[in-house]
């Protein structure tokens, strides 16, 4: 026990006043004796000694009301073991969760709300002379000025909600950022949140607290799991896309409740308008993929969004997309031996790329990253310096399709697939008899519309081949044997790299080493492989907010780049000018779900989708139970309490640290009993006396 006032224990010598007076009252008188009087005497004797008792009882009721009294006004208070009074001003950080789950509620109501009434009444229950920091958690206040009490209490009201998330464990990793500018003796964070297991409490809490003196209070105040149907995910699966023809969007719908959902509309949105609708039913818990087809009608980066009618959780009820369909895209021809089959589909046939034809003795006078595709004809040799031009522009999301020449450098080759994982290519092979290439791969989207009808699944012609270079493929990366001979050695293969795509055949298109340029499958089979050239890298973009990713963008470095979202609102986005690439970062930008335009001066460079993450739509959320188990499990009880969602709690928990628990009120209650005691006490001793004077 603990006295906030010792200096009143001095009264404690007013405790000598009734011990005087009790033994000055011990005097005995002088006894007189009559005749006749020994019953009498007797009957006196008895009544002496009760007398004697009652005040020997009277000395101890005043000693202990008095003690009381004393002890009441040195306000004596209770510390818990192990723990030290808050003696002096306080720095107190509270941060709210207002990420969309506290849009949830219970029977008090929304839990954002709740925590903004909470955290009004906790800042009240503090002094004066404390100072307070309030912020959402998907925007710490990080190194930022505390405030008074008055003030804090007009900035709480500024808390909304946000659609960036932050985990407990990222929290309490920065909370020395938090406490920068602090000035307060005692530092105490408060953390106010629904406790959402997928998005609060991630990792551990095990090294993620860097200040031991650091007082931290978990308030959950989540209590029941609402329902909630989300969209998990999405992507665009047809491989080649086209202005007037059918593609499929792929989804992933998910029942959070514990109940099933019965026909849920779910539609898909492009450009304004409704372009494809379905009903779905799903059970408990259920996740279910979805297959959506609808048609663009134009070409370019189109938006749109898939949207599900879901109640009353319905933050996540849209999410959004965007994805490019290729218009008139710019085609690099490099002929190091021209094939004239291949040069007029591209310079008379193929009217939907914008081709450009160059001898190879022209590359100084083109930037590759002008162009979605390069088609390079008769390639015989691959410099280290063409290497890492070919490399880089894969990586940048660029795509190659190659015809190897008659007298190939075989080592510069290999070295150059080595760098991309490919595997070898061996000197060239003759067969005088010509080799059947038979085998195709017709579910390779580059036979896609190849075939219709009745020959929709039938074999192509099959191909002769006289001359052919064998190519042994790693498998370190994905790879496709689109066609192959009969002897197993691939005429035409595609591999991946970085964003892009390299198709590679064994032949070259002309002379005598192969009919291939001569069969009807070989127009729309280049055709179809330009396509895909057109369309890789990003097909669609999309960001998960509160997970950001950097994106790469091809844009001049002397003007500056935007988002520009679908109401005209400007965003600009921290950028780093590389060689040949600008690199955007949305880490610190307060975006919400949507599509945006990248532009530059008023130039679309693309669309990008920012969607809210997924776990932010899985509700189920951490008890008190979980919580008080979860900070037993790293020892830090002694650092962190846990309390529940009351006013009542949270003020006595400040007055508490700071003064322990009061017991002035008790020694009250002591003092008052004393007194009435003595009272009915003193009332009895007076009749005593009169009986004894009654008796003598």
């Amino acid at each position: 026990m603990t006295f906030l006032n010792p200096a009143a224990l001095w009264g404690l010598l007013a405790l000598s006043v009734p011990i005087i007076v009790h033994f000055f009252n011990l005097q005995r008188p002088r006894l007189v004796l009559f005749s006749n009087v020994a019953f009498v005497k007797e009957v006196k004797r008895t009544v002496v000694r009760r007398v004697n008792f009652q005040r020997w009882l009277l000395l101890l009721l005043r000693l202990l009301g008095l003690s009381a009294l004393v002890l009441m006004f040195a306000n004596p208070v209770l510390v818990d073991s192990g723990k030290q009074l808050l003696q002096g001003a306080r720095s107190v950080v509270v941060v709210i969760d207002n990420s969309e789950s506290m849009k949830s509620s219970n029977e008090r109501g929304e839990y954002l709300r709740q925590a903004i009434s909470l955290t009004r009444n906790l800042v009240k229950a503090y002094g004066q002379e404390d100072e307070f920091l309030v912020t959402g958690n998907s925007n710490l206040a990080l190194q930022s000025g505390f405030s008074g009490k008055d003030e804090t209490l007009d900035l709480i009201e500024s808390i909304s909600i946000n659609q960036n998330t932050r985990s407990l464990p990222e929290i309490l990793s920065v909370s020395e950022s938090l406490f920068e500018r602090a000035t307060g003796s005692v530092k105490e964070l408060y953390v106010i949140s629904d406790f959402q297991k997928s998005t609060m409490l991630t990792d551990s809490l095990q090294t993620m607290i860097s200040d031991s003196s650091l007082r931290i209070t978990f308030i959950p105040i989540s209590t029941r799991q609402p329902a909630n149907v989300f969209v998990a995910d999405h992507g665009i699966s047809s491989k080649i896309l086209e202005a007037d023809q059918p593609l499929t969007l792929t989804l992933t719908l998910v029942n959070d409740g514990p109940t099933p959902v019965k026909d849920l509309n779910v539609r898909v949105l492009l450009e304004g308008k409704v372009a494809a609708i379905s009903s779905q039913s799903l059970d408990a818990g259920e996740k279910k993929p979805v297959e959506l087809t609808f048609t663009p009608g134009q070409s370019g980066w189109l938006n749109g969004y898939i949207e599900i009618d879901d109640r009353p959780i319905d933050f996540d009820n849209k999410r959004y997309f965007s994805f490019y369909v290729p218009a008139k895209e710019p085609i690099l021809l490099i002929e190091s031996a021209s094939s004239s089959n291949v040069k007029l589909l591209y310079q008379d046939i193929f009217k939907q790329f914008e081709t450009k034809i160059i001898s190879d003795r022209s590359l100084a006078s083109v930037n590759f990253a002008d162009y979605r595709g390069i088609v390079w004809t008769g390639l015989e040799k691959i410099s280290s310096g063409l290497a890492d031009q070919l490399i880089r522009f894969m990586d940048a999301g660029g795509s190659i399709m190659i015809f190897p020449g008659d007298k190939i450098n075989v080592e510069e080759w290999n070295q150059f697939l080595k760098q991309i994982g490919y595997g070898s290519i061996a000197s060239p092979q003759t067969a005088d008899e010509g080799l059947l290439a038979r085998s195709f791969d017709l579910d390779h989207p580059v036979f896609q519309g190849v075939f219709s009808g009745k020959s929709k699944r039938a074999e192509p012609d099959p191909i002769r081949v006289f001359s052919y270079y064998p190519l042994s493929l790693s498998g370190n990366v994905a790879q496709n044997k689109i066609i192959q001979m009969e002897n197993q050695f691939p005429l035409l293969t595609e591999s991946n790299h970085g964003k892009g795509h390299l198709f590679l055949f064994s032949v070259f298109p002309g002379g005598k080493s192969t009919d291939l340029q001569v069969k009807t499958l070989f127009p729309p089979l280049l055709y179809r492989i330009t396509q895909l050239m057109n369309q890789s890298g990003d097909v669609s973009l999309d960001q998960e907010i509160g997970s950001f990713t950097p994106l790469l963008v091809k844009a001049s470095v002397q003007e500056r780049i935007d988002l520009r979202n679908e109401a005209g609102e400007i965003f600009t986005p921290e950028r780093y000018d590389g060689n040949e690439e600008t690199r955007l970062i949305f880490d610190n930008m307060a975006l919400v779900a949507g599509n945006y335009d990248v532009i530059q001066e008023d130039k679309q460079l693309l669309s990008l989708s920012f969607n809210v993450a997924d776990q932010e739509s899985m509700l189920a959320f951490g008890s008190e139970d979980d919580l008080k188990e979860l900070v037993t499990e790293y020892g830090l009880e002694d650092q962190v309490t846990i309390l529940e969602p009351s006013v009542e709690v949270l003020t006595d928990k400040v007055q508490v640290d700071r003064e322990g628990w009061s017991l002035w009120r008790w020694f009250l209650i002591i003092g008052i009993l004393c007194l009435l005691i003595e009272a009915f006490v003193v009332g009895g001793g007076i009749s005593l006396k009169k009986s004894a004077k009654a008796t003598a």
